[in-house]
């Protein structure tokens, strides 16, 4: 099962739980906007993993209108059978943006509001569009963190110096983590008055 399967089942289990009742009939998930925009989006992008974990399938009904009323007008008055799913505004999104992904198909978006780097491993993902190095896969994790919008952040881990240097990339401001906190990127940042 993937990572996003395991995710809408968790989502179903806590959002639906009336949806195991119904088995065979679709599911509809109502959002109270017009197609197109991040809501819809959202919705239209975890249907297949909702319909692969409940084994049903999905379909995304648009009701906008009246400020999002209809549409939420529309999931109230659903029969109670566990078949609807009023889906709301988003206002955050996160996208987990592996090397690998960005080796084969790039970010998937253009700017960020906050970047998060772990670590750099070492082994996997060398090889592929000429990353064969520790070095090159830091530089191919480095592009989230040249997303960065000014004013957002790049949150690094500061045990990790190949992590570490991507402080240069960023345009937001740089917030370290670690899970020692005696370590000395940390120290030293946090005594320039940065945050941790």
């Amino acid at each position: 099962m993937s990572c996003l399967s395991r995710r809408a089942l968790l989502a179903s289990a806590l959002v639906a739980p009336g949806l195991a009742h119904a088995q065979g009939t679709p599911v509809r998930i109502i959002v109270p906007f017009a197609p197109g925009g991040a809501t819809d989006v959202a919705a239209r992008l975890l249907a297949p993993a909702f319909g692969e974990a409940l084994g049903r399938p999905v379909l995304v009904e648009n009701r906008g209108g009246g400020g999002s009323l209809i549409g939420a007008e529309a999931a109230a008055a659903a029969a109670p059978d566990g078949g609807t799913i009023g889906f709301f505004t988003v206002t955050t999104a996160v996208l987990e943006t592996a090397r690998g992904g960005i080796l084969r198909e790039g970010c998937g978006f253009d700017k960020c509001d906050v970047a998060v780097v772990t670590n750099i491993a070492s082994g996997d993902h060398l090889g592929i569009g000429e990353i064969d190095t520790p070095e090159q896969i830091a530089w191919v994790k480095g592009a989230i963190v040249a997303a960065v919008r000014p004013g957002g952040a790049a949150v690094l881990n500061a045990a990790d110096p190949l992590v570490v240097e991507m402080k240069k990339w960023c345009d937001g401001q740089v917030v370290y983590f670690a899970r020692d906190p005696s370590a000395p990127v940390l120290v030293e940042h946090l005594a320039a008055g940065g945050l941790a």
